[in-house]
């Protein structure tokens, strides 16, 4: 009784200070007394604070300037605390009572979510945890899309990028996709480009032929292909024709951008893929390196998607009796 006397005392103080110098002497009693309650596991006890304690911190005006970040302080203080292993503990075990600690922290305990994230291996824990980074609103994913945008290691780059559709607005995402199409690692770059695509958002084939203009490196430029294959983007069919007849380009990429040329199924691409398909020959196509096997099949296996064309026909027909037998 005593206990729930001081507690209730200590947040009509908090209430109503507005003294920049007292506000946080009283907020770090707050501190104590709330990582003392976790701690012990009494997070209902714990609530009234936090509640408070998060009011102060988003509130855009007051008597005080400086209120709202000496009480957002007092949360990270909060969430970096000795007790909030327990909140850890138990919220894995699904407890509702730890998960509402976790949102009256907001923004402060996002942090502590990102890096547990990072350390958790299952897969199934880390999309619970971003949902309940979801439940903080688009300032929780503002703080999860930076940490990703930050990180440097490439494991934890993709492991938060694994959780951040479960963790923030399609808009956000999108837009962290898009910075991590230039990220320094080749994995991370790769894996945006398959997330996008996989997302189909109205922009997200503009934005990944944009990277595509400035990558240099071939099994990235191989996988940002496949990726406008399988958004079917109309406007990426020039960049892929390219891609598909380019001498400097890698067979790999080369035949990414057949198969997607032939997800896209333009008919303007007919005459690059029977060109490729046949293995080449005189005119412009002496321009051109020849192509290799897995380019001739991955051009016949595109040809497959004009079934009503004449000459995709033709070039089929033909390619029955090429001597190779993969082509065939």
């Amino acid at each position: 009784e005593v206990r729930r006397r001081l507690d209730e005392a200590l947040r009509q103080a908090l209430d109503v200070e507005d003294d920049a110098a007292v506000y946080p002497l009283l907020a770090s009693v707050a501190t104590m007394l709330v990582d003392s309650r976790i701690r012990l596991g009494s997070f209902p006890d714990a609530m009234p604070t936090l509640d408070m304690l998060r009011r102060h911190a988003q509130a855009q005006e007051g008597a005080s300037p400086r209120r709202a970040e000496q009480a957002f302080q007092a949360l990270e203080r909060i969430a970096s605390g000795v007790g909030f292993a327990v909140v850890q503990e138990r919220l894995r075990e699904g407890d509702p009572d730890a998960l509402r600690v976790v949102e009256s922290l907001d923004v402060a305990a996002t942090r502590f979510l990102v890096g547990q994230i990072r350390a958790t291996e299952g897969m199934a824990t880390r999309v619970r945890f971003a949902r309940t980074i979801a439940r903080g609103g688009a300032n929780a994913a503002a703080v999860l899309i930076e940490a990703t945008q930050q990180t440097t290691a490439p494991s934890d780059v993709l492991r938060l990028m694994q959780i951040l559709p479960s963790a923030a607005p399609e808009k956000m995402v999108e837009g962290a996709l898009d910075g991590l199409l230039r990220h320094a690692a080749i994995a991370v770059r790769k894996r945006a480009a398959l997330m996008l695509a996989e997302l189909s958002t109205p922009r997200a084939g503009g934005l990944i032929l944009g990277a595509l203009r400035e990558e240099r490196e071939p099994t990235v430029r191989a996988t940002f292909a496949e990726s406008l294959g399988v958004l079917r983007h109309k406007d990426g069919v020039q960049a892929l024709l390219d891609l598909a007849e380019g001498r400097s380009e890698s067979d790999d990429v080369r035949s990414e951008a057949c198969i997607a040329l032939g997800r896209i199924a333009d008919r303007g691409a007919i005459p690059v893929l029977v060109r490729l398909s046949s293995g080449g020959g005189g005119g412009l196509s002496s321009l051109f390196r020849a192509p290799v096997r897995e380019v001739r099949v991955a051009a016949t296996r595109a040809l497959g998607s004009y079934p009503t064309d004449l000459a995709a026909r033709e070039a089929l027909r033909h390619a029955l009796e090429d001597p190779l037998p993969a082509v065939r």
